[in-house]
């Protein structure tokens, strides 16, 4: 089964990742359900045994081990299934979409489950999510330097119905180096970009789709270039929000998490920064002045911003000054700025 059809959400259905638990958690296909024909050492066996004997040796050596865990497939698999619910559809991907998905679709068959096998395997699903961030979608950027809010603005821009991609959501990190505090980890560079694919398979690419302006890299994940490439050819929408009211935002939104890491955060921009600068910040936070701290960190944000702003030559269609960045009227006039624009109004969303 190709890529597209095997991620079509036509029917119900349950894909199963038989790779090694290592290989599952450097990036899989979102939903997927990790059920390893071989744990991390026999794979990593049978992988030294192809180079070095050759694939028959490696091929009986696996199977061997496959037929000791016979028991324990099924129980699983059938735990799995019932889960599902009746007339769920069975698929499965390995790597390369050979011995191992097709042995695992062989046994399920056994057990009285049909089953579909990932053409290519994972190494297919990635390809086809490289390719997916090469197809051009219809953006709308909304930018502003740090503090204005954008985060949030994009979340009531989708309750008001518009579409939306929050990347700094599916990174878990709010892209600064203050960024994963309070946070999830952040997800492998694989697994982010396999999730981004998997947002933007969801979106109806003849209406326009919001998202933040981003560098390459939020925290330590990394954006395909290609996208990254969308990103900065599309329109944009320029917050232009003071920097005291940027302060209080940051200082609401980060006022509650832990002192002690917003004191290691800061400390990790001292040499950029500048000692003198730091430590100003650092007597701010600990007098629980949090908007000051959140200030006297913005002049350094501020010029950052400023530096690549002016690389990136973006085409800025609209600078918006605002006091009130996180106001629902100002959603309003987002969704107006840009019906107004020739290029997207056939892609609002009618809401």
């Amino acid at each position: 089964m190709p890529a597209h059809e095997f991620l079509s959400d036509t029917t119900d259905h349950l894909i199963v990742d038989v790779r090694a638990p290592l290989e599952f958690a450097e990036g899989h296909i979102p939903g997927a359900v990790n059920l390893p024909l071989l744990d991390d050492r026999q794979r990593a066996e049978v992988g030294t045994l192809y180079q070095q004997q050759g694939r028959a040796v490696a091929t009986r050596t696996g199977l061997q081990a496959v037929r000791q865990r016979l028991p324990e497939l099924k129980g699983d698999l059938d735990r799995l299934l019932a889960r599902s619910g009746d007339g769920v559809d069975l698929r499965i991907n390995c790597w390369r979409g050979g011995l191992r998905s097709r042995s695992f679709a062989w046994l399920a068959e056994q057990f009285g489950h049909g089953a579909s096998v990932l053409e290519g395997g994972y190494k297919a699903y990635r390809q086809h999510v490289l390719e997916l961030f090469r197809t051009p979608l219809p953006l709308v950027v909304l930018s502003g330097m740090t503090g204005a809010g954008k985060t949030k603005q994009l979340q009531h821009l989708q309750r008001a119905g518009e579409q939306v991609i929050d990347l700094e959501g599916l990174a878990h990190h709010r892209g600064s180096a203050f960024g994963g505090i309070g946070l999830p980890p952040q997800p492998t560079v694989q697994q982010f970009q396999n999730n981004l694919a998997a947002a933007i398979g969801q979106l109806d690419t003849s209406r326009r789709t919001w998202i933040e302006d981003e560098s390459q890299k939020i925290g330590r994940v990394v954006i395909d270039r290609n996208f990254v490439e969308q990103i900065r050819q599309a329109p944009a929408i320029f917050l232009d929000v003071p920097q005291a009211v940027r302060a209080q935002n940051l200082a609401d939104e980060y006022g509650r998490l832990s002192r002690d890491e917003l004191k290691e955060s800061t400390l990790k921009i001292a040499k950029r920064f500048g000692g003198q600068n730091v430590q100003a910040a650092l007597e701010l936070l600990e007098r629980g002045d949090l908007a000051g701290c959140a200030g006297r960190l913005l002049d350094y944000y501020d010029k950052t911003y400023g530096v690549a702003r002016a690389r990136q030559n973006r085409p800025l269609f609209h600078e918006l000054a605002t006091e009130r960045p996180l106001d629902a009227a100002l959603t309003a006039e987002l969704i107006e700025i840009a019906d107004q624009q020739r290029w997207c109004k056939a892609k609002t969303s009618g809401v």
